[in-house]
């Protein structure tokens, strides 16, 4: 409707599903905004109103840091419009503090054994609840497209409803367990996906007896979706590298989609 805002979350701008989106939405009066990565790109200069991430281009076919990026100018944006700005602004650097002690040797060393004893898998699950329940989806997407594992996010609360049944033996499931209100339930999950003979991953601040190997997160609070991205990524960059594969050009994917 006249008077309303679209707005666009983009890396390179020239993806033509949402152009075409952003186009219609004009037609119908609205306003256009976009989250974009690539200056002078198709969509950027389409809107009224733009934010650039600045992450600078993509290598990698997969998006990384621009996917990064994008979360925290969106927890940005919800600040700003909140009129808490300078606290959102806090909770990002804080997270990007997070990110450098998680890119050590001491935590880096961790994925890459991980990645040696699940890059055989044929399938691999990602669970979370809440607000780790996308970062559960991103997770699952970034290492099926560059490891070619066939990978899946699920919500835990869904498990008993039909996922449960495709955990067998050693079947690698990735748990986000953060330090909220949704830990207890996702352990209770997890422990649950173990007893079915599944190798248990966590993704957390702080162990727990049900994981067989923990990697940490950090607790970011509200920011929790830019540390969680890391860990998946990491995990399908060296799982790519041990099944041979090229993690900056997987086959068949395109950077953007300009064909319908």
């Amino acid at each position: 409707h006249p008077g309303n805002l679209v707005i666009a979350l983009s890396q390179s701008g020239e993806t033509v599903d949402v152009i075409e989106a952003m186009t219609a939405a004009r037609r119908l009066g609205a306003r256009l905004g976009a989250v974009v990565n690539t200056p002078h790109s198709t969509l950027d200069r389409l809107v009224d109103h733009r934010v650039h991430l600045g992450a600078g281009p993509e290598q990698c076919v997969l998006a990384t840091k621009s996917y990064t990026a994008k979360v925290a100018a969106l927890l940005l944006a919800c600040h700003a419009v909140r009129g808490t700005y300078d606290e959102g602004a806090a909770l990002v650097r804080r997270a990007a503090e997070m990110l450098a002690c998680m890119l050590e040797p001491a935590s880096t060393t961790v994925v890459e054994e991980l990645a040696q004893r699940v890059y055989r898998a044929d399938h691999l699950f990602v669970v979370g609840r809440g607000l780790a329940y996308p970062s559960a989806l991103e997770a699952a997407l970034k290492i099926k497209e560059v490891s070619y594992i066939h990978a899946e996010g699920f919500a835990s609360g869904e498990l008993k409803h039909g996922v449960i049944a495709l955990v067998s033996e050693g079947t690698p499931c990735l748990v986000y367990a953060p330090a909220d209100e949704t830990r207890a339930d996702i352990l209770s999950g997890a422990a649950e996906l173990k007893s079915r003979g599944a190798f248990i991953v966590g993704i957390s601040p702080e162990p727990d007896p049900v994981f067989d190997v923990h990697l940490v997160a950090p607790d970011a609070g509200a920011a929790a979706p830019i540390v969680h991205a890391l860990p998946a990524q990491l995990l399908g960059y060296h799982t790519a590298l041990l099944r041979g594969n090229d993690p900056d050009r997987p086959r068949n994917l395109a950077k953007s989609v300009t064909v319908k």
